[in-house]
């Protein structure tokens, strides 16, 4: 495990670039979303610890509007459930939505509109609709020493919290949010390696951007095997 703050740090200091911090943190951010995309398809991947779940009641009748939490890393949806009438809706466009008819194509449907997602055929005002959706890791900040919310020591295994945040469980979960994800506490190394590709490439230091490429490229399957659905998630209603 480590935080975004100290990742930056070893690779600043095992490059004995300091000067090139602002580079090496954006490297870091670009390597945690590169690990979303799947080179083959072009399209990103779907990780077992991005996927949220929500169970809103409606409030009318029909086209209920769900605002998207943080859209800016809204990656996207796995499944809208009904559980009054125990039906997945499917997604439509809304050009199509209107056009198909309910023996046609069935009326449980949602599509995306702006930062909203728009819910069909739930049964009416007060009904309940639950949503799984897919939310890319937040970009993380580089903070200085004295001022990181929270701070991991390799050698005791523990975090240490900024006076600030060391309060009760919510202000620590907001310590850990602002400084690390799930991809810097469990895949570390291979982070790491991402980084190293993109700064030694940067100082054209090609036979160690190489060696660092190649580790990288050769410890996304088990990423991918190991943090991924064998099948899509559903709603056990």
């Amino acid at each position: 495990m480590t935080t975004f703050s100290q990742l930056v740090d070893d690779v600043m200091a095992e490059t004995m670039r300091p000067d090139m911090l602002v580079s090496i943190a954006s490297y870091v951010n670009e390597t945690i979303r590169e690990l979303h995309m799947d080179k083959a398809t072009g399209s990103s991947i779907r990780f077992k610890a991005n996927l949220l779940e929500v169970e809103l009641t409606t409030t009318v009748d029909d086209g209920h509007q769900w605002e998207i939490p943080v859209p800016q890393v809204f990656q996207g949806v796995e499944a809208v459930f009904y559980p009054g009438l125990g039906k997945y809706a499917r997604e439509r466009s809304p050009s199509t939505l209107y056009v198909l008819s309910e023996g046609v194509d069935g009326k449980y449907q949602w599509y995306r509109s702006g930062a909203n997602l728009v819910l069909m055929g739930y049964g009416g005002s007060g009904q309940l609709a639950d949503i799984a959706w897919y939310q890319f890791p937040r970009k993380l900040v580089y903070y200085d020493t004295s001022e990181r919310p929270m701070t991991w020591d390799d050698e005791s295994q523990t975090v240490t919290y900024l006076t600030s945040y060391d309060v009760d469980d919510t202000t620590r979960a907001t310590a850990q949010d602002k400084t690390t994800n799930w991809l810097l506490s469990r895949w570390e190394s291979l982070v790491m390696q991402g980084a190293r590709a993109k700064i030694y490439a940067r100082l054209n230091a090609t036979d160690r951007a190489k060696l660092a490429y190649s580790l990288f490229e050769n410890g996304k399957p088990l990423l991918m095997s190991s943090e991924t659905f064998s099948y899509a998630p559903i709603y056990l209603k």
